[in-house]
This record gives structure tokens, C-alpha cells and sequence, in this order.
């Protein structure tokens, strides 16, 4: 009984998110004053993501398969789907807008100051290859150098989704492939006869509660791993490109912030739930987001979360929520336009209605042609938007490079968190 107890206790304090956050508070100092410490204690939080990644697949082929046939014995699919996209559509327009307008009235760009500027053209000059060459990272290099081949149209995206061979997709963690595929089982298997599916249905449901039972294992280990991470990643990005982007960089996280606050309301007006109450079953999820820097590492924790606490309907939240997640990037689209008018500003770029119109539309466009792509491409989407407004591509993506470890845990939490919200708004259970 007294083993128990102890237990039970080392459990609550494990799963303390104060004791999470001192976890990644400890990892922060020993990134800035022992580098040595943090970069050897890299490989054991490489280890840790390494885990929570080899439940994603599963997870993500196993969910979709089984909510999208249980749903279609109820014929309720399409009328969801279809309000979910348009709510996508506009929360997309209302992300770009908003980082436009952010970023116009506060002006990270402006009045940087002769070190900041300095900074600046030493991190560009650092990507250089050569007086004639101005380029930046080797991912942009490859860009480049491929031309019109990587140019990202409607029927090459589409094509981008329908996987040659399943197998290949799951091996190279091709998500948006891997997700049409579960899609196309799942409706496939709702319509095979309850005498014939309901075996493999089950089993289905089966293999996805073991891979979130690994995932609750995890989260015990979350405070000390997010010491890892922390200690890894500030020490070899150093604190010296954020003390030079400051206000860029405290700019994304409070507009991040604000996206967040917006996204509690959202969830506790659907619900009916107080903040705490949203914050207590929610709290795993976004911990191991933030930390892992992958939004479908909290999906079971935040279906658990929202089903038990939040009284949320389980075949839609099993359904909205792992597509939502691989589909509606909100503070993604929302840094793309920031960043647009924060490197016009810099480069002392007239902001006219023109440009507002390309920005505006290819933040949007940007934000949904980098789903599932990998880096290279996803960088490249910067580029169209770089170049249609002027921008000097090398050193905008050579900045953009540097304050990426920075901002993208924040970035995939605001992302995580906004689609728990909508899930929330579809999945309510209504009186009667």
C-alpha cells in the first residue's frame, strides 16, 4: 500500500506541468552557460523524439481508418467535413490577415539599430558561398538549383498525396500520403458489411490503443527530456540571434500567445468548461507538442483530454482532430505573412496594395502547399512569397534559417492548439 502511494505521488509530480516547465527552464541554463553539457546531452533528447515519432504513423493510419468507418454507418461525414473546410479556409484567411496587420503596426523591422544591423549581415555573410555565388544553406541550394522542376502546382500537389506505394510513404514519413490512404480505407471499410469488418475494425482500435498507451508512457519521461532538448537546441543556436531579432522574435511569441488566449475562449464557449478545466485536460497534450516540436505526438493525449474531460464526441474528435492537425496550419500561414512585411521593412520595401494582395493570397497558398512537403519545399514556398514582393531571397531565408529553433516549438503548439479548438466546435454533443 505505501509502494503504491509513493508511486501514485512520483507520478503526479512527474506529470506536474511546473515541474515539466522547470525541466525545460533547467535545460535553457545549461544551454547558455555549459554549451559543452547541452550538446552531449543531445543524442538522449534525439532518443526521446526518436520514440514519440515511431508512434506517430500508427497512431495518425489507425485513428482516421477506424473514425472515418464508424462515422460513415452514420452518414454524418460529409455534412462535418465539409463545415470543417470552409472554417479552414477562412481561419486561414483570418491567420494571414492577422500577421499582416501585426506585423505592419508593430514594425519588427524597423529601427533595429547599428548592432542588430550588424548582426544581421554577419549571419547573411556567414551563408555566403562566394562574391558571385550569394546563397544560403544547402536546402536552398538544391532549391535553386532545381528550377522549374520544384515550381508547386494544383496537379502536382494533388499528385504529391496519392502515394505510389504505401509501404514507401510510411517508410519516408510521407504524412499527407500516409493520411489519404487512411482516408481511403477507412470510407472503404465502412462500406464492407458489419459481418465482414467488424473483426479487422476492432483490431484497428486495438493496435491504436497500444501506441497511445506508449505515448502516456512517454509523458513521464517529459520533463526530462524537454531538459535535453532545451540544453541541445540553445546550445548550438546560442542566445546572441535572439538578443539581435528581440523584438521580431518576442513579437511571434505574444501574437502566438494571443492565438492561444483566442483558442481558450473558443474551447471553453464550445464546451461550456472553465479555462481550468480546459487547461487540466488539455495540459499533456500541449506539453509534449511544445516539447517534441510535432503536433501528432499529442493527438491521443488531446482526444483522451477532450472526450473524458470535455465531453466531446468520439467519432468526430477521432476524425477532425488527426486531419485538422495534418491539414490546418493557422500560426504557420499567420509567421508567413509576418515575415513577409518584417523583411520588406527591413529591406526598406514600399508595402502598396499590390503587395498586400500577394501576401495576403500567398501566405495562404504557401501555408497549404507546405503540408506533408518536406523542408526543402516548404522553404521554397518562402521564396515565391519573398520574391513576389521584392524581398532579396539568400539573406531573408538565411535569417529566416536562424530564428527557426527559436520560434517553431511555439509555432507548432499555436498550430496543435488551434485545431483542438475547432475540433471542440464540431464535436460538442448537442442536447437530444
Amino acid at each position: 500500500m505505501e509502494n503504491a502511494t509513493k508511486s501514485f505521488s512520483l507520478s503526479k509530480i512527474l506529470l506536474n506541468p511546473w515541474f515539466v516547465l522547470l525541466g525545460g527552464f533547467v535545460g535553457i541554463i545549461i544551454g547558455i552557460f555549459f554549451k559543452n553539457v547541452g550538446l552531449m546531452l543531445e543524442p538522449i533528447g534525439d532518443i526521446y523524439l526518436s520514440f514519440l515519432k515511431m508512434c506517430i504513423i500508427p497512431i495518425i493510419v489507425t485513428i482516421v481508418i477506424s473514425s472515418v468507418a464508424d462515422i460513415l454507418k452514420s452518414q454524418a461525414l460529409i455534412k462535418h467535413l465539409k463545415k470543417f473546410l470552409l472554417y479552414v479556409i477562412l481561419s486561414m484567411i483570418l491567420a494571414s490577415f492577422f500577421g499582416l496587420v501585426v506585423s505592419y503596426v508593430v514594425k519588427p523591422g524597423r529601427n533595429l539599430g547599428i548592432k542588430a544591423e550588424i548582426g544581421i549581415g554577419r549571419i547573411i555573410t556567414k551563408h555566403q558561398l562566394n562574391d558571385k555565388d550569394t546563397i544560403i544553406p544547402e536546402s536552398i541550394i538544391y532549391t535553386k538549383k532545381q528550377g522549374k522542376t520544384n515550381k508547386i502546382g494544383l496537379l502536382q500537389f494533388i499528385k504529391r498525396i496519392v502515394p505510389i506505394n504505401i509501404f514507401n510513404a510510411l517508410t519516408h514519413d510521407r504524412k499527407l500520403q500516409i493520411l489519404f490512404f487512411a482516408l481511403l480505407f477507412g470510407v472503404a471499410l465502412g462500406f464492407i458489411p458489419d459481418s465482414i469488418n467488424n473483426g479487422l475494425l476492432r483490431n484497428i482500435k486495438a493496435i491504436y490503443s497500444v501506441f497511445n498507451k506508449l505515448i502516456v508512457w512517454a509523458l513521464y519521461l517529459l520533463p526530462f527530456a524537454l531538459c535535453f532538448i532545451f540544453a541541445a537546441t540553445i546550445a548550438k543556436s546560442g542566445v546572441g540571434v535572439v538578443l539581435l531579432l528581440l523584438k521580431y522574435i518576442l513579437t511571434i511569441y505574444l501574437s502566438v500567445i494571443l492565438i492561444l488566449m483566442a483558442d481558450t475562449l473558443i474551447i471553453c464557449r464550445a464546451t461550456r468548461a472553465s479555462c481550468l478545466n480546459v487547461f487540466s485536460a488539455l495540459k499533456g497534450a500541449l506539453l509534449i507538442t511544445f516539447a517534441s516540436g510535432n503536433e501528432i505526438v499529442g493527438i491521443p493525449l488531446a482526444l483522451k483530454g477532450m472526450q473524458t474531460k470535455l465531453k466531446a464526441d468520439e467519432r468526430i474528435s477521432n476524425l477532425i482532430l488527426p486531419i485538422g492537425v495534418n491539414v490546418f496550419q493557422f500560426a504557420t500561414t499567420f509567421v508567413f505573412a509576418f515575415n513577409a512585411i518584417f523583411f520588406m521593412q527591413i529591406f526598406d520595401i514600399k508595402l502598396g496594395i499590390t503587395n498586400i494582395f500577394i501576401i495576403l493570397i500567398g501566405s495562404i497558398l504557401a501555408g497549404i502547399f507546405t503540408l506533408g512537403l518536406p523542408p526543402v519545399l516548404i522553404l521554397q514556398s518562402l521564396v515565391i512569397v519573398f520574391s513576389a514582393t521584392g524581398v532579396p531571397v539568400a539573406p531573408a531565408l538565411a535569417i529566416t534559417l536562424a530564428v527557426v529553433p527559436i520560434v517553431s516549438p511555439l509555432l507548432n503548439l499555436g498550430d496543435f492548439y488551434t485545431n483542438c479548438a475547432l475540433t471542440t466546435v464540431f464535436a460538442r454533443k448537442r442536447a437530444g
